[in-house]
């Protein structure tokens, strides 16, 4: 007697299998509003408005081909930066914007039936993955890439969020590494398309409390049956990490991921062994050296970014230590003591920030120079591809150290100690190094990122410097950053014109 056939798995979707299409949409219903997020929204509903009103904006082409093409878009520009995702998986889950026709439906049998509703649980987290990776690139990328971007980034957006409502509850209880990456783009798509910031950190909060429940900073804990779905825990767990590096570096939102609350216990790999392939092998665009020197270079973005955390939090401490300076000790006791510890303070501080300055001369040659360093063995449309996703990763790699310098010199003049990065008290040697790491900077400027930051010190340079040459540089440089925003249609550039003004 043949064995039953094994049930589908309602907890979560298995990378690289197809997902089933739509359900019949039928005749017309009620108009189902997404845009309300309503818990009760019927998970069918969802979908079918999205394809209807999507379909109807689109002057040429499927939703599918857009779709297709988003994913494309992630992953030459956006996946080198955060390789957090399984490329087969997305591709397959292109399915779930299939809509059947009435006239070609046939009434299933009660078993299919029975699998469908089964397998609902999966369609749905696979909408919303995609939907949310949909309004993610819709609300970076220039509009001549994706005609309406903005209208679209709003819409997938909505019903990623709308959907997501729908299983949530199962989602926290059974969560995989969609419940962590889904509320990951979710928070970057809702940044980026409404300037919600307040929004976006709740979203993100949301992934990086699941994290610290799943304790993915333990080893053991991202041990999994499937080497796939341990190999995503742990690269979603790193991003997370190195995004609250970010957030501690800038101060500018609640630090949840952070060594105080790991107890000791950061015992997770940098990456495992051997590791799966994320991207799709069966594309010719694709090779496991790719992927190999795109996770390398993650590695030292993450490196960079922890030294510069470390950095910071020395020189944050500085202040603290000179205030407990004992009140029993004499004024020349005290000077000495001071002048001592000013002096082992720079030296500990320099030694700190030539090891993070340092990092950058460890850019393997692929990063060094993209154009430069191309495999003469592959074909040139395939050569020009990867570099391009180097070129990406070059570029945010290369942002986030010039921002992350600019913040360091910020912190180091905030707390007297601009001798760490060999400069003296002179506020205009201060103010030139500013505009030269300003001018790095927009030499970088490939991809949106971090942008606020560095308007921000331009800004306040521009208003307030007190030599009219560097008032003009920086003048000139934030006018130069305010242009490129403008041509990426980017919310950073409305609030920095509304501070100028």
């Amino acid at each position: 007697m043949a064995s039953p056939a094994k049930e589908p798995s309602a907890h979560s979707i298995s990378p690289g299998n197809r997902c089933p299409p739509f359900i019949d949409p039928g005749p017309p219903r009620i108009h189902v509003s997404f845009a309300a997020y309503d818990p009760s929204s019927d998970a069918a509903g969802i979908r079918i408005s999205l394809v209807e009103h999507v379909t109807s904006l689109l002057a040429t082409g499927t939703i599918e081909e857009l779709v297709n093409k988003c994913i494309d878009i992630f992953m030459q520009f956006i996946f080198p930066n955060t390789p957090v995702c399984h490329e087969p998986t997305l591709r397959a889950g292109v399915s779930v914007f299939q809509l059947r026709s009435s006239a070609d439906a046939v009434e299933p049998p009660l078993v299919a039936r029975q699998l469908e509703a089964l397998q609902q649980p999966v369609i749905e987290k696979t909408f919303t993955l995609i939907t949310a990776l949909c309004a993610l690139v819709m609300s970076v990328a220039p509009e001549p890439y994706i005609p309406q971007n903005s209208t679209l980034a709003l819409l997938f957006l909505r019903a990623s969020r709308a959907m997501l409502l729908t299983y949530q509850e199962h989602d926290f209880e059974h969560p995989d590494w969609t419940s962590l990456i889904i509320r990951i783009w979710q928070s970057s798509a809702t940044q980026n398309a409404t300037g919600k910031n307040g929004e976006a950190h709740h979203y993100y909060g949301e992934a990086s409390m699941l994290a610290l429940r799943l304790r993915l900073y333990k080893e053991t804990s991202v041990a999994r049956e499937s080497p796939l779905e341990s190999q995503l825990l742990r690269s979603i767990f790193w991003l997370l990490y190195l995004s609250d590096k970010s957030a501690e570096a800038f101060d500018d939102r609640l630090c949840i991921i952070n060594e105080r609350v790991f107890n000791g216990e950061l015992t997770l790999l940098e990456s495992s062994n051997p590791a799966v392939p994320l991207l799709d092998m069966d594309r010719i665009t694709s090779m496991p050296l790719l992927e190999s020197r795109i996770q390398e270079g993650f590695l030292l973005k993450r490196r960079i970014w922890s030294a510069a955390v470390d950095l910071i939090a020395v020189i944050e401490s500085r202040t603290w230590i000179q205030a407990q300076t004992s009140p029993s000790q004499t004024q020349t006791e005290t000077a000495a003591v001071e002048a001592n510890d000013e002096a082992a303070d720079l030296s500990h501080l320099t030694e700190m920030y030539v090891e993070f300055a340092g990092l950058i001369d460890s850019f393997p040659p692929w990063l060094r120079n993209p154009d430069q360093y191309l495999d003469q063995h592959i074909d040139a449309d395939v050569a020009n591809y990867q570099k391009m996703c180097f070129w990406a990763q070059r570029s945010s790699i290369m942002m986030s150290f010039h921002t992350l310098k600019l913040v360091i010199l910020q912190r180091c003049i905030n707390h007297d100690a601009p001798g760490a990065m060999g400069l003296d008290h002179s506020q205009f040697s201060q103010h030139l190094r500013k505009i030269d790491i300003g001018q790095d900077f927009l030499s970088e400027l490939q991809l949106v990122q971090r942008l606020r930051k560095v308007g921000t010190i331009l800004l306040e340079l521009a208003h307030n410097a007190s030599n009219e040459r560097i008032k003009t540089r920086a003048q000139s440089q934030l006018v130069q950053l305010l242009d490129v925003l403008v041509q990426l249609d980017s919310r950073a550039s409305d609030e920095l014109r509304g501070r100028q003004m």
